[in-house]
């Protein structure tokens, strides 16, 4: 407990704690949404967050998650904490969101945030991805064993963070040429091949497996070629003709892929804005919100397509209106 010495120098931090542990719900959530209100909270704040995160309300328990990145260094431990299993999912989650924000990433977490990977659902392995490729070398050596775990799950998405991490990975291509060895099933040889290449940079030797998958039957290994393909940038363009082939596919989560890749990777929008503006007419609602977010990514190269953007600001479809608002202000901007 504080000194009364200490509550008499500081009375607003006592304030803020002390409504932060009330027994009255009101007073808590209104503490929590108040110290969302600053970028930088008291220093002893972060204990009475901590507290927050066993609420019963689950709701009161992401907003302790949001707040405790004020706090500074004193945030790490109650964030990891908020990683545990017995967590709610949502709570899980958003404590994998704030430790993949922190700066310096929490290099204690990588342990629990690898765990995270295991999980099935896919928000909390994306956010426990994002952190430990923060985290980068350090959080190797506890991506290395899920290589080969036993479910898929957690192996693609430790390749992944692998792949994004580059050259700092290095220590993991021993165990990366075993599992290519191991002949893996046809998704995980992709992911690997992915991390190799990102981890040695040498994307030429993967572009033919992920040719011949493009090319191949099976809609999801389709799929996770052209993902890979964004990944690698530029240096895809030697696959851009089958990008490009790959916006008529007949399965939509194709055609959504290939969208995105093709905004990922096409230096010259003149190449890819108007196919992308086809795009903006497809069957599925999917496909036509991937077209809106590349032509957004592309911001003001893609002016071509703003009156096309303009025009499903006036469909009946919300969330693409929404979106489609978004767009414009990112295109509209500067553009020739």
């Amino acid at each position: 407990m504080m000194s009364e010495s200490n509550q008499a120098a500081s009375p607003e931090r006592s304030t803020l704690a002390s409504r932060l542990r009330d027994v009255e719900h009101g007073i808590r959530l209104a503490a929590m949404a108040e110290c969302l209100m600053v970028d930088v909270l008291p220093e002893g704040v972060a204990a009475a967050l901590a507290e927050g995160l066993e609420d019963p309300d689950p709701g009161i328990r992401i907003l302790a998650v949001e707040a405790l990145p004020r706090c500074g260094g004193e945030a790490g431990p109650p964030l990891i904490s908020a990683l545990h299993v017995d967590q709610p999912m949502a709570v899980r989650g958003a404590a994998a969101s704030a430790l993949a924000r922190m700066s310096p990433p929490a290099v204690e977490a990588a342990v629990p945030l690898a765990g995270c990977l295991e999980s099935e659902d896919e928000v909390l392995r994306w956010h426990a991805g994002a952190a430990l490729g923060r985290l980068g070398e350090a959080a190797v050596p506890c991506l290395r064993p899920l290589i080969f775990a036993p479910g898929e799950t957690a192996m693609l998405a430790a390749l992944k963070v692998l792949a994004g991490i580059g050259a700092e990975a290095s220590d993991a291509l021993d165990d990366l040429q075993a599992l290519d060895d191991s002949q893996p099933p046809p998704r995980v040889a992709l992911a690997c091949a992915a991390a190799q290449a990102g981890i040695t940079g040498d994307s030429a030797r993967f572009l033919p497996i992920l040719g011949m998958h493009l090319a191949g039957e099976d809609p999801r290994l389709r799929e996770a070629s052209l993902q890979h393909l964004a990944d690698l940038g530029e240096a895809a363009m030697p696959l851009l003709e089958a990008i490009t082939g790959a916006l008529e596919d007949p399965h939509a989560p194709v055609r959504a892929a290939a969208v995105v890749t093709l905004a990922r990777i096409v230096v010259d929008p003149a190449q890819a804005v108007p196919l992308l503006i086809q795009r903006l007419d497809d069957s599925e609602a999917d496909v036509r919100g991937a077209a809106i977010m590349a032509l957004a990514h592309l911001g003001p190269r893609a002016g071509a397509a703003l009156a096309r953007i303009r025009e499903l600001q006036g469909t009946g479809e919300g969330p693409l209106q929404s979106m489609a608002r978004a767009a414009e202000q990112r295109i509209d901007v500067g553009h020739a």
